[in-house]
């Protein structure tokens, strides 16, 4: 009987090994599926989002196919799928058209302009469609304004007379930034007559917008509407923000009014932010109105002061970032980007080193950055990361953030510092390595192969985004995708 068992042992072996990856298909389809077809909780756009980030040039058909089959927002993320991986790295004017919806119409535009994916002739041919919605207008004369291209009045003046008053409010603004001062004013008596919740929801969302395009020409309206009241708090720092980018000065003083002579420690706080995150501009004796012997205003006046003189900024975002204020966090890494590379480096490493040595308490808040500084590091000194990558324990939460934020990277270096991570089993970090692998490159081995397999099925301790991009590398890497697409849009065409 020992002799029997052992004689089918390599049948049993060869039969499992065969069948794990048909089990792997499926499960991949399914997942797939799963993006494709509307779910309860929207969470196929989820997914989408997550498998554009492949930029995968191989997802031509399956972006093709959902950009004219899918749902209106599921279309959206394919026509930009789409534009992510095509060479010119722009939409398709084209795909925009065949949108049925001017909602999905004007998120697409709007996407595709915050994501530089739309360039100035594209704009032009969309405003020349008759059939374009007056919100996609009017964005686009925006944009184009920017641009120092010139703009039909004739046809702002007709959107400034719009019966939506956001679209008539942004088109008002944009004429008053070309001198027409008439059109603005008779907007200003119509919105001043509007119901209190309906104005400030025109203005948050317009102030907004004047600081976008800098249409400078509407800051006395701005200031003059503070001055008088009756807003809400979120559109006093909307109205406040505007003016310290685009007139620091002014902005200055009418923050220091806003804030008032005792404002509570949240109110401080909260305008401290407010001061930091309009930019290098602001003078830096607005920072004295913060205590200095408070440990997070304290310190948030000396990164505002340093960031305003040029003089050691990393040192003070560092200082400030080892407080572990969420908030705070978020504002350092928007402003990091303009540092130069070895102060870029140096607090990238700290945010990254922090995973281990910083507060329990931030430990989530602290990883949230920590894989955006790891991606940034990349970009700028790849040996650095790929130390700290190597220091890092097994399945520690630095090994993860590092992890995810070469996932971030187009380099194919990414997969090489992954397969440095020892891969012994199917823990979080193991799975985000095995996926960074298969991502970068052309082919893998046969335990590896196995290994996405299992990953894509579900066994890999991750999330189900990062589960789409393994069950799509899965298939790409067994030769299955032409075949799983076929099975994930006819399931589509026959769900509701």
């Amino acid at each position: 009987m020992r002799r029997l068992l052992l004689a089918l042992a390599p049948v049993v072996f060869a039969m499992a090994a065969t069948a794990a990856p048909d089990r792997a298909v499926v499960a991949s389809t399914r997942h797939l599926q799963s993006a494709v077809q509307r779910q309860p909780d929207d969470s196929d756009l989820m997914l989408l989002s997550s498998l554009r980030q492949l930029r995968d040039p191989r997802m031509r058909s399956f972006f093709l196919q959902l950009a004219q089959n899918g749902r209106p927002m599921a279309r959206i993320h394919a026509i930009l799928g789409l534009a992510e991986i095509d060479p010119s790295g722009h939409i398709d004017p084209w795909l925009i058209s065949r949108l049925d919806f001017p909602d999905a119409r004007y998120a697409t535009v709007e996407n595709a302009i915050q994501l530089d994916l739309i360039d100035t002739p594209q704009m032009k041919e969309l405003l020349g469609w008759d059939d374009l919605e007056a919100k996609s207008r009017v964005l686009l004369y925006a944009e184009i304004m920017t641009r120092d291209e010139p703009v039909d009045r004739t046809a702002l003046v007709d959107l400034a007379a719009h019966t939506e008053m956001d679209i008539a409010g942004l088109a008002a603004c944009l004429l008053a930034q070309l001198g027409d001062t008439e059109t603005f004013d008779a907007y200003r008596t119509n919105l001043a007559a509007a119901p209190h919740d309906i104005r400030n929801a025109l203005l948050a969302g317009l102030w907004s917008a004047i600081r976008v395009y800098e249409l400078t020409a509407t800051l006395d309206w701005i200031a003059e509407t503070i001055d008088l009241g009756d807003l809400n708090p979120e559109v006093v720092a909307r109205g406040v923000s505007t003016l310290l980018v685009l007139d620091p000065e002014r902005g200055a003083a009418v923050w220091a009014r806003t804030l008032g002579a005792d404002p509570t420690y949240s109110t401080t706080v909260r305008y401290a932010l407010i001061l930091l995150a309009a930019g290098t501009g602001v003078p830096m004796s607005a920072y004295d109105r913060l205590p200095g012997d408070d440990p997070l205003l304290g310190r948030m006046a000396d990164a505002g002061r340093a960031l305003a003189s040029g003089v050691d900024v990393a040192s003070h975002l560092i200082e400030l970032m080892d407080l572990g204020h969420a908030g705070t966090m978020g504002w350092v890494m928007s402003v990091a980007v303009d540092l130069d590379d070895e102060q870029a480096a140096r607090l990238y490493g700290h945010t990254i080193d922090a995973l281990e040595t910083g507060v329990p308490h931030s430990a989530v808040s602290r990883a949230k950055v920590a894989f955006v500084a790891a991606s940034r590091l990349f970009d700028i000194d790849p040996e650095a990361l790929v130390g700290r990558l190597d220091r890092a324990p097994d399945n520690s939460l630095m090994q993860e953030a590092i992890l995810l934020g070469l996932l971030e990277s187009t380099s194919p270096d990414a997969a090489t510092a992954a397969r440095r991570v020892n891969r012994t089993g199917f823990s979080r970090a193991d799975s985000l390595a095995t996926i960074l692998i298969a991502k970068h490159s052309e082919q893998l081995t046969p335990a590896e192969l196995q290994q996405l397999g299992v990953i894509a099925a579900g066994g890999g301790k991750i999330s189900e985004m990062l589960r789409a991009q393994a069950a799509w590398l899965y298939l790409r890497h067994a030769d299955r995708i032409e075949q799983a697409l076929v099975n994930v849009f006819a399931t589509a065409a026959e769900s509701p």
